[in-house]
């Protein structure tokens, strides 16, 4: 077991491991070391978090909400009062996911869509007629990347803790 902790420990520090790679290698050890409440997080992560569920707050990005304009830019949306909580997404996407979306991304830049019920929210507070397709949260990729980074510690964290404990 010592090997493959170390293993998990040397990946945790290495930028190239994939989150994915990582949570795969914690879930083994956790099984391992029967850590059934770091298993359920991990599991989380891979899968994501389902609706309705709270998220950590390394899940919690900040950014704005933005439309797509004629010129499929994206463009500030001017929220309406009581509409600051849409500056903050709750990504509870399965990690693999999020990987996928910085993968794709060259611009430095996180375009989410909202939830259909958020986007209601916003229209009618707005009084603006948009596409509800074109409405997206835009976080910066830093975001994402501090919350791998944020994984990466906690899988490192609570490996080497279970191990302790035994």
């Amino acid at each position: 077991m010592t090997g493959l902790v170390e293993e998990i420990q040397r990946a945790a520090l290495d930028p190239n491991v994939r989150v994915s790679t990582l949570l795969r290698q914690a879930k083994l050890a956790a099984v391992k070391l029967k850590l059934d409440t770091v298993e359920q997080w991990v599991e989380a992560e891979l899968r994501g978090y389902q609706d309705g569920t709270s998220v950590p707050d390394y899940r919690k990005l900040g950014g704005v909400a933005v439309a797509r304009d004629a010129f499929s830019r994206f463009e500030p949306i001017i929220l309406g009062e009581g509409m600051d909580w849409m500056r903050t997404a709750h990504v509870g996407d399965a990690v693999a996911s999020i990987e996928a979306l910085l993968d794709g991304d060259k611009d430095g830049e996180l375009i989410k869509r909202y939830p259909t019920n958020m986007i209601a929210s916003l229209l009618k507070s707005n009084g603006t007629q948009i596409a509800e397709r074109d409405v997206c949260f835009k976080g910066h990729r830093s975001s994402a990347y501090l919350m791998r980074c944020e994984i990466s510690c906690l899988i490192g964290q609570l490996v080497l803790s279970g191990r302790s404990n035994r």
